[in-house]
């Protein structure tokens, strides 16, 4: 929970030591509508400069719960899209 926004143990450390990231970071958020773990959903998108993406903006049909997002072939190949830095795009099919 420390790395969530706004909280108080690093607010404190970036005051005292400056930010410790090693210049311009990108992030990209990715959540699943089918989540029922972490509601609403918008708490699992970063928001701001973030690439934040929901599986069936991509793929509408594919039904992938929380934990379900470390083994799907879908979220896989958005992951590789932003690591490429390509836009966001998948195989809906993918296994």
């Amino acid at each position: 929970m420390q790395h969530s926004q706004n909280r108080l143990f690093t607010s404190r450390r970036h005051a005292a030591q400056g930010d410790p990231t090693p210049g311009e970071v990108r992030h990209t958020a990715l959540t699943s509508r089918s989540d029922i773990l972490v509601l609403p959903i918008r708490n699992n998108l970063v928001g701001g400069d973030s690439d934040d993406a929901i599986l069936q903006d991509h793929c509408p049909l594919r039904v992938v719960g929380h934990l379900g997002l470390i083994f799907d072939g879908s979220v896989y190949g958005l992951i590789r899209a932003s690591l490429r830095d390509q836009p966001l795009s998948t195989n809906c099919w993918a296994l």
